[in-house]
């Protein structure tokens, strides 16, 4: 598998949107659990809302593991000289 390195600068810059996935991420589960105790306390039907808090939770997963991969590529003594080279065609 070729690893693509993006250089220093762009992966900061998306570490930066990574973060900012996360906390939105996280604002939307706070407020979809609040949403479905509301539900729950009013006698309402919360199938839907708990479906849609479970894929805002798989969404929440797929974000940490790109903020946790981001982050190794930035901890990569490489990365300048992978940034560096021409790229590899497939």
């Amino acid at each position: 598998m070729l690893r693509i390195s993006m250089g220093r600068e762009l992966a900061e810059k998306h570490l930066a949107e990574a973060r900012e996935h996360l906390v939105t991420g996280r604002r939307a589960i706070f407020r979809q659990r609040e949403l479905i105790t509301l539900l729950e306390r009013d006698g309402e039907d919360t199938e839907e809302a708990t479906r849609l808090l479970a894929s805002f939770e798989d969404v929440q997963k797929l974000h940490e593991a790109e903020h946790k991969r981001l982050l190794e590529e930035l901890d990569d003594p490489t990365l300048e000289a992978h940034a560096r080279q021409p790229s590899k065609s497939t």
